[in-house]
């Protein structure tokens, strides 16, 4: 990577500050640690998610920087110089030098990071926090080879994410589907998710299964009504509802209904094995 430097006289004080492109190997990264004297304290999942990133190639020459006063301390960077460090992978950035120590109190102050729904609305997609919501469960459902976690199965990139909804342009009918409907008695990201996956299985199916969850069936004894009202009876108690049992006991109404097989009940407890939909080809996500 050739080398781009510029100097600004910017400072109130006259101070020359020094831009300039730098592939980062891991023995600099180590070097600028070492002069990490004013940084908050490392957040590790950050830096785990980080590493993840480096090994899928994904950490770009940006615009992002890393900032080193004018004594030498490191202002602004850690996370991914650690990342770094810890993979042994470098990475381009742009390294800004020169800075006075004082302007460490002014960093990030300002600043909003996009998240993926403000990306997904920025490309023109509709109903994008609910898009978004959908497609990082989906992601997550694939990364954890056929299951879901509560808050919980990894921590999707913004480029995961997009890469989903490229490759399944589908998952936009399932939120229409079950967006903004009203009076709903499950969160509509997981509802969703599984609407999508139930599509590609069965699309009848699915759009049974979002008609009986949002109205109910006069079959009371269908796997989806008794999928319904065990959804229903979990919103009475008003206590935090485990969106990963739910959506097991969702799939396997799927699956009776696939079947044609009526249970008594619906149930699911983390200690069994979480099903499978019938069908689906989990390579294909």
């Amino acid at each position: 990577m050739s080398n781009i430097v510029s100097r600004l006289g910017v400072t109130r004080n006259g101070d020359q500050v020094s831009v300039e492109g730098v592939m980062i190997n891991p023995q600099m990264a180590v070097r600028w640690l070492d002069m990490n004297s004013k940084n908050r304290r490392p957040s590790h999942g950050h830096v785990k998610h980080l590493e993840e990133v480096f090994r899928r190639g994904e950490m770009i020459l940006n615009g992002q920087t890393i900032k080193i006063s004018k004594t030498g301390v490191l202002l602004d960077g850690q996370h991914r110089l650690m990342a770094c460090v810890n993979t042994g992978i470098p990475f381009p950035c742009m390294v800004v030098t020169g800075l006075p120590d004082e302007v460490f109190d002014t960093i990030d102050t300002g600043s909003k990071p996009r998240n993926l729904s403000d990306i997904f609305g920025m490309n023109g997609e509709t109903s994008s926090k609910m898009l978004a919501t959908t497609v990082r469960i989906l992601v997550i459902f694939r990364n954890t080879m056929g299951s879901f976690y509560d808050g919980g199965g990894g921590n999707p990139t913004i480029r995961d994410c997009e890469s989903m909804i490229h490759r399944h342009p589908g998952i936009r009918d399932s939120v229409r589907e079950l967006g903004g409907k009203g009076n709903f008695i499950w969160r509509v990201g997981h509802s969703m998710a599984v609407h999508y996956l139930f599509s590609t299985v069965n699309p009848r199916m699915a759009d049974e299964f979002s008609d009986v969850l949002l109205h109910g069936s006069p079959d009371t004894a269908r796997p989806f009504n008794l999928f319904r009202e065990s959804m229903v009876k979990a919103k009475s108690k008003k206590g935090r509802v485990d969106q990963r049992v739910e959506t097991a006991r969702a799939i396997k109404a799927f699956n009776f209904e696939v079947n044609g097989t009526r249970p008594k009940l619906m149930q699911w407890k983390n200690t069994e094995e979480f099903p499978r939909i019938a069908g689906l080809d989990l390579d294909s996500l």
